[in-house]
């Protein structure tokens, strides 16, 4: 959905609020007991990037295993290196 806002150009590019989730459990890899995730924000006006951070500060830490495959999740091995 990024690349499509940037696409649409300006006004949207840099007004319209975007945020994109995605879960290693819930997602496409659908890794169930994994327990990680992530949240990108763009273009989120300050009242509503401080709701967000009030948000996620009151929730628990996902497990090691759970942060290492969100980790593998964006930024997945290459071969050879």
């Amino acid at each position: 959905m990024r690349k499509v806002l940037h696409d649409l150009g300006e006004p949207y590019a840099s007004s319209v609020e975007l945020v994109s989730m995605h879960s290693t459990s819930k997602g496409l890899i659908g890794e169930c007991g994994l327990r990680g995730g992530y949240i990108e924000a763009h273009n989120l006006s300050s009242r509503a990037a401080e709701m967000l951070y009030k948000l996620k500060s009151i929730n628990l830490c996902s497990n090691t295993m759970g942060q290492i495959a969100t980790g593998l999740l964006v930024d997945p091995p290459q071969r050879g290196v």
